[in-house]
């Protein structure tokens, strides 16, 4: 029963930041630049639990994204699906007390879901100023995401430890 306890807090989490990456922080853009704070949640779900809850979440995340900005359904879960996958297999190479190892997955991650929008909106386009591409909006993203990050991790981070810690509480008292 824990298990749909923590599922239901970080599809919250997934909800509560689309809400605020496609509504609030629209306004609070930097140099054109919006913070992917779906990512964020990704990389975090990914980091802690590793590479098969990246994908789901990565899934529900991008689905999420498709909704909004999607052309293609399945275009951002793809995507999403892809860098938790790939985070979640990195954090075996990383602590999980560490605070510089997520920031730098979720540049990586934000850096790595923006060049496969490029190839795949623009360079099969034939736009190839990809030097353009990256200055203006893959940089600019990044940055702003990592910043945010450092603050968002550490409260999905509270959140998913806290409910491991309320689990094995839970099961202590049955014993």
């Amino acid at each position: 029963i824990m298990f749909i306890v923590r599922f239901i807090i970080v599809i919250a989490e997934l909800i509560v930041c689309y809400i605020f990456q496609t509504a609030v922080w629209t306004g609070l853009t930097i140099n054109n630049a919006v913070p992917d704070l779906m990512m964020i949640v990704v990389v975090a779900i990914a980091h802690i639990k590793g590479s098969n809850a990246g994908i789901i979440y990565g899934f529900c995340a991008g689905m999420l994204m498709d909704l909004t900005y999607g052309k293609h359904l399945g275009y951002y879960a793809l995507i999403y699906m892809f860098c938790g996958f790939l985070c979640g297999l990195l954090q075996r190479f990383f602590r999980k007390d560490d605070n510089v190892s997520p920031l730098i997955l979720c540049g990586t991650a934000v850096f790595l879901s923006q060049s496969i929008l490029y190839v795949s909106e623009f360079l099969m386009r034939g736009r190839l100023k990809f030097g353009f591409y990256f200055g203006n909006i893959i940089l600019p993203k990044m940055v702003y995401t990592v910043l945010i990050s450092a603050v968002l991790y550490k409260l999905i981070q509270f959140s998913i430890l806290w409910s491991i810690r309320y689990e094995k509480r839970d099961v202590k008292n049955y014993d």
